[in-house]
């Protein structure tokens, strides 16, 4: 029974995992590494955030991303 319930409890956490679009365990990413990621240059990126295409994270100054949601940013714009 306890096994059924360690069961349960897992598929519940990947369920949410899959609907809400990324892994708790998914990092958050800087700049440069969302360029090298989408294969462009950082000025691109910047250009993105500018025209509210990409949604970064601040921390401060810093823009912070996710590689899931570049990827669906990305598959949204085309």
């Amino acid at each position: 029974d306890m096994f059924v319930q360690a069961i349960a409890e897992r598929v519940a956490d990947l369920l949410a995992e899959s609907l809400s679009g990324t892994s708790p365990s998914e990092p958050w990413i800087g700049v440069e590494q969302a360029a090298e990621h989408l294969a462009c240059r950082t000025s691109r990126i910047y250009d993105l955030v500018s025209q509210r295409r990409l949604t970064p994270r601040r921390d401060g100054r810093r823009l912070l991303f996710k590689r899931s949601h570049l990827d669906a940013a990305i598959e949204a714009m085309s």
